[in-house]
């Protein structure tokens, strides 16, 4: 998304100076990266108006396509009044995130076996990155059998974030259901986000376990 900065214009500053934002590539190379208001061509200095003056403060718009992907990069604000002097504001930075998350595993908890006979049983759902806890639920996973229940909590994070989940299933015929009990994600990918707001991706190479589930007793045969 593109990102506004509102800028406190310097003492001094009137109506006709000139102010550009600049991507910081050294300690002593400016590069001009913005195009402010959307007037003129890209990298263009901003000249300030009169409202802008009389306010001490401009607004400049920083395109998403002038952001590096996912990177922290520095950035400083130069004006230049109608004399041609300059001055540049402190360093200040932009942290950028463009990269979606996805599921990696759904996986047993490392005490639990494939073979089963329990009226529920647990998966762990690992993503690639933190992502909203509020975002993962029942809808993002289709079960087998179908019919059973789901119910999801996060393992840690900090209550608003996390990137472990236990998802328990239940419901399915506790006495007589036998076969394969899996976890998949709905569409493929699930509807969740990370704190940036990028939405999940599919993942193809997704690792996915899951449980037989077995209760019929053994059958001994006796002979005298």
């Amino acid at each position: 998304a593109n990102v506004q900065l509102t800028i406190t214009l310097p003492t001094g500053t009137v109506a006709g100076d000139k102010i550009q934002l600049y991507e910081e590539t050294s300690p002593n190379t400016l590069q001009t990266i913005a195009d402010h208001h959307g007037t003129g061509a890209s990298g263009n200095a901003h000249v300030v108006t009169v409202d802008e003056a009389n306010a001490n403060t401009v607004t400049i718009t920083l395109a998403e396509a002038n952001i590096p992907d996912d990177a922290t990069t520095n950035y400083r604000a130069e004006i230049i009044d109608k004399a041609g002097n300059f001055n540049k504001s402190a360093s200040f930075t932009i942290s950028s995130d463009n990269t979606k998350p996805q599921v990696d595993s759904i996986l047993r908890p490392s005490t639990e076996t494939v073979d089963t006979n329990a009226a529920s049983v647990k998966f762990e759902v690992t993503t690639s990155e933190n992502v909203k806890i509020a975002d993962i639920t029942a809808t993002d996973f289709v079960v087998t059998p179908t019919g059973a229940n789901v119910a999801v909590a996060p393992i840690g994070g900090d209550g608003t974030l996390a990137n472990k989940f236990e998802v328990t299933v239940s419901g399915y015929d506790a006495g007589t259901f036998e076969g394969n009990i899996s976890l998949a994600l709905a569409g493929g990918s699930g509807t969740f986000a990370d704190q940036a707001g990028n939405t999940q991706a599919t993942n193809s190479g997704l690792t996915v376990e899951h449980y037989v589930r077995d209760v019929t007793p053994p059958n001994y045969n006796y002979s005298n």
